[in-house]
């Protein structure tokens, strides 16, 4: 009777031992399929990059890294990333420029345990993402993530742009009512212009410094409707931040010129 109960003690025993052995194995295959066989899932991300200038010190934000800003544009970064927008702006701190570079991009990421991964690195809103290119790497701070393509919103503004010291021929083939159309789609169109003859510094016999008329050149006042875009608080037109004080390029079916944004409406 004690053999039998020693026997039936000693089977649950192994009964046990078997069942945590399978269970430790089923946990190692589950991991192992996590980790290996992960389900793929597109997911588009906007990417916060920095590239410093005059020694800048970065701070809150990602670095280029052995990255030109020309490859970037590309799209040559790696093949399982595809970017789908760039935007650029600059910001002055202290007489020191920042670059800062908005990426959207598209990604083929891996879906583990109701977490989101690419290159083995977690996808987190402001945390920051590396990523490993077919020639070079850059890393940044994630702005936002979506399962559905980044759509930015378009605006309609009225700004005053102004050219100096232009050539006449330039203000002669520029008119009211010519537009940039790209795609059949009008981006931009003159709305009003006037043209008066630039200044220019001279001395006299004294050595004075006088302001004169000058008889060549031209300073080119006009007013544009654009339609820019809205990204991340920025207003936008090809990547480039419509700002106060910044440049701006125009391409019509008559010219191409560029001058300074000077008021926005």
């Amino acid at each position: 009777m004690e053999n039998l109960l020693a026997q039936k003690v000693v089977g649950n025993i192994r009964l046990s031992y078997i069942l945590i052995i399978l269970i430790i194995i089923l946990v190692f295959a589950t991991s192992i399929k996590i980790m290996f066989f992960a389900p793929k899932v597109d997911v588009y991300i906007t990417l916060q990059l920095c590239e410093k200038t005059n020694l800048y010190s970065l701070t809150n934000c990602g670095r280029v890294i052995k990255t030109a800003i020309s490859e970037i544009k590309t799209g040559n970064l790696t093949k399982s990333i595809k970017i789908t927008n760039i935007l650029e702006t600059k910001n002055e701190i202290n007489g020191e420029i920042r670059k800062n570079i908005l990426l959207n991009l598209k990604l083929n990421a891996d879906k583990k345990t109701n977490s989101l991964y690419f290159q083995n690195q977690k996808l987190k809103e402001n945390s920051l993402l590396f990523i490993e290119g077919d020639k070079s790497s850059l890393q940044g701070v994630i702005t936002r993530i979506s399962f559905l393509p980044i759509a930015n919103h378009i605006e309609e503004k009225i700004i005053t742009f102004e050219l100096y010291n232009t050539r006449q021929w330039i203000a002669n083939s520029i008119s009211i009512g010519d537009k940039q159309i790209e795609n059949n789609e009008t981006l931009i169109e003159i709305t009003n212009k006037e043209v008066k003859d630039a200044e220019i510094e001279a001395t006299d016999s004294y050595g004075n410094v006088l302001k004169q008329k000058s008889p060549i050149f031209k300073d080119i006042k006009l007013q544009l409707k654009i339609y820019a875009e809205r990204e991340n608080n920025l207003l936008l037109f090809k990547g480039k931040e419509i700002k106060i004080g910044n440049t701006l390029e125009i391409e019509t079916s008559k010219a191409e010129f560029s001058g300074i944004i000077t008021s926005i409406i």
